[in-house]
């Protein structure tokens, strides 16, 4: 089947790029972004560090021709963004046909969370490739399963090329070796590829996915339960109130994603570990039947703890591993008689 050769719009999201680092032959628009939309500006000469560094590797990983857009939602005094900054950007380019949404920055706050993947939701037509945090633990929009999440691993076989890991626990897919050893450098190293990809008429999420599959080194035996957890800059034991659901209690994961959404909304850092539920990372639910773990359950409980960082835990497992589990409360049928705002500060007050 022929393939409609195009030129890939790329939109670079953040900190700004200056148009005197880019050649005068690449198509390119500058744009600024807050919390009130949009706007066609230029960052001041000098600033937009970041951004260029992650061009600067894009461009060494390119062959193909491209249009590129750079989105400025990060702050030069804080060099941080703003969540309504990334969102005004993300809806910016839903309206904008844009093929490929570089990012190498996210969001750690559970609150903006839902706003994101809304907002991730609505560019089903744009491939998003975006960095993990540099600490490896839950990032917003990495870790949706609608973006394709990258980060950075030391394995000298993996430079210039790159791993594709299927089912990961923490949803981050691709993995690539770059030159400053962070994650935000390997997030152009993949978007060069995808680039590539679309250059060459291939469309869509799973087609993209599928290709990155054929391209990448074919041997992640070193993805294991110890790579997972050596990750992590930190490691703590979980020292966190403990909510367990036996899951044989009707309906009560639906019951408990709402509840979790409450604590959410109340500014609490809250997910939910299951035995037997698909990973929903917008719905904060995590799968404790990793196949790739190889690990006993409390281990795989712990990898989570240490990746979520959450201020509360909420286990739906079986009943027959309660007992291994030190529980602060076991949820039982007659507590879902009341209402979820009920049930939230029933448990909050336990733990006040």
């Amino acid at each position: 089947m022929k393939r409609n050769v195009k030129t890939p719009t790329l939109a670079l999201i953040d900190d700004g790029i200056h148009h005197s680092c880019v050649t005068a032959d690449q198509p390119f628009e500058s744009y600024i972004a807050d919390e009130y939309g949009v706007i066609q500006g230029m960052v001041p000469e000098g600033y937009g560090t970041h951004a260029l560094a992650c061009y600067n590797m894009f461009k060494k990983n390119i062959r193909v021709p491209y249009r590129l857009i750079s989105i400025k939602v990060i702050n030069h005094e804080t060099g941080t963004g703003l969540k309504k900054s990334l969102l005004s950007a993300l809806h910016w380019c839903a309206q904008h046909d844009i093929d490929i949404i570089s990012m190498s920055m996210g969001t750690r706050q559970h609150s903006d969370f839902a706003q994101v993947s809304k907002a991730v939701n609505a560019l089903s037509k744009t491939i998003i490739v975006a960095a993990c945090n540099n600490q490896n633990t839950l990032t917003y929009p990495a870790c949706l399963p609608n973006v394709i999440g990258a980060r950075h691993y030391k394995e000298k076989t993996l430079r210039d090329r790159f791993a594709y890991i299927p089912n990961p626990y923490d949803q981050i897919e691709l993995v690539t070796c770059a030159e400053d050893a962070s994650n935000s450098m390997a997030v152009p190293i993949v978007t060069a590829h995808v680039c590539e990809y679309i250059a060459k008429g291939f469309s869509g999420l799973r087609v993209i996915k599928q290709k990155l599959k054929e391209d990448a080194v074919q041997d992640i035996s070193f993805v294991n339960y110890d790579f997972y957890k050596n990750l992590l800059p930190e490691w703590e034991e979980i020292q966190i109130p403990i909510v367990v659901l036996p899951d044989d209690i009707p309906e009560g994961i639906d019951k408990l994603k709402h509840l979790v959404a409450v604590f959410v909304e109340n500014g609490y850092r809250a997910a939910i570990l299951s035995q037997n539920h698909k990973t929903c990372v917008a719905n904060h639910i995590f799968s404790l039947s990793w196949q790739g773990a190889q690990a006993y359950l409390l281990d795989l409980i712990k990898l989570y703890h240490n990746f979520i960082l959450p201020d509360i835990l909420f286990l739906h497992i079986k009943r027959e591993h309660i007992c291994s589990i030190e529980a602060d409360i076991v949820i039982e049928p007659g507590w879902f008689n009341e209402s979820v705002q009920h049930l939230f500060w029933q448990i909050k007050e336990k733990f006040s």
